[in-house]
């Protein structure tokens, strides 16, 4: 597996202690217990349960972490960088771990297979005898076709992790390539017309209206202020004209006590205890909360491409006081539980934010 080109000393001292295990775990899969997307130790061995259970841990201590960065750390894109590296060997590891899991059911299998086939008396072990020739060779074909089709699977299930990993590079290398070009256009005075605002962070008016004044803000600790900063620096560059900053600032200032209402659900069920702990953490870095909901009653299951459940979701908002004082800020959020086995799923301890809008306090 080819090591990432960035360490943990290339990023903010805060990150180091969610990626020192990460890059324990890299370390472990490149050293040739596992190469091309398949795990070169024999399931059966002692040795590949200790790597199953010594991944595990040393993946659950990233999260951990993560967990516990602050807001600002966290929402960076440094930390989201190193979420979708943590998260890939997640998937990664979690095949191994049912090959051995199915390793140990086909042993037990066997077990009961044999002490249920156990000859009861003297004449029944002869008869045995006289059939076992023909008896092992069909258990024996048995056992090779079951072996070949555990290696498919576990062959299926590595290039589907492998597919994954290639669509997040191919991911973050499409957003690299779309940011260099806004700062190349920027660099050579190119400022938008019209419809044209894709050098902007500053959103369309036309598209703010029909998404109902959400957008999408990429930095940390969003405020009116902050919006409007930002605006100012993109005009004083000459990626945005005057003109096209009071339409975006008069647009939200007009609508912020008409955007129609969101989803609302009265009864947050069992995602309550999520709701709970976004409202001490952003409490506990400063923000007003103001309310907090649950906006979708199912769960959406997440699958990878064999099928197999990974984690599941549900988005809510939360609306809290613009720090700047103008107004409110009404933010949705997504809780992220994964999948634990067995129907059950476990309490999460991170959640993210998607897009935003500015509106009235009173507007639930």
């Amino acid at each position: 597996m080819t090591q990432p080109p960035a360490r943990a000393a290339d990023y903010p001292p805060e990150l180091a202690p969610m990626v020192k295990p990460i890059e324990e775990v890299e370390a472990m899969m490149a050293d040739g217990t596992f190469s091309d997307g398949e795990f070169n130790l024999d399931v059966s061995s002692r040795d590949a349960s200790t790597f199953a259970n010594t991944v595990k841990t040393k993946l659950r201590t990233a999260k951990a972490e993560y967990s516990r960065l602050p807001r600002k750390i966290r929402t960076s894109k440094e930390a989201d960088t190193q979420w979708y590296r943590m998260d890939a060997l997640i998937k990664t590891s979690e095949g191994f771990s049912k090959a051995l899991q199915r390793h140990a059911q086909a042993a037990a299998e066997q077990s009961t297979a044999a002490n249920a086939t156990a000859p009861a008396s003297a004449s029944a072990q002869t008869a045995s005898a006289a059939s076992s020739p023909k008896q092992q060779t069909a258990a024996q074909t048995e056992a090779e076709a079951k072996a070949a089709e555990r290696k498919r699977e576990a062959e299926a299930r590595a290039a589907a992790v492998r597919a994954q990993q290639e669509e997040i590079k191919a991911r973050a290398a499409a957003v690299k390539a779309e940011k260099e070009a806004a700062r190349q256009a920027k660099a050579a005075g190119v400022a938008p017309t019209g419809e044209d605002w894709q050098n902007s962070y500053i959103p369309n008016p036309k598209e703010l209206k029909t998404r109902d004044g959400f957008f999408q803000w990429p930095w940390s600790a969003p405020s009116w202020k902050a919006v409007t900063d930002k605006a100012a620096e993109e005009q004083k560059k000459g990626a945005l004209g005057s003109t096209q900053v009071a339409m975006f600032t008069d647009l939200v200032r007009d609508k912020a006590d008409e955007w129609p209402a969101v989803p609302r659900l009265d009864d947050a069920g069992d995602a309550g205890y999520a709701l709970d702990m976004i409202r001490k953490r952003e409490s506990a870095d400063g923000l007003k909360v103001v309310d907090l909901w649950i906006s979708r009653s199912d769960w959406k299951i997440q699958r990878n491409n064999l099928g197999v459940i990974l984690s599941r979701t549900k988005p809510g908002y939360m609306l809290y006081e613009d720090p700047s004082g103008q107004g409110c800020i009404l933010k949705q959020f997504w809780i992220k539980e994964p999948y634990a086995g067995g129907e059950k799923y476990e309490k999460t301890s991170s959640w993210r934010y998607a897009r935003l809008r500015f509106q009235d306090c009173d507007r639930r």
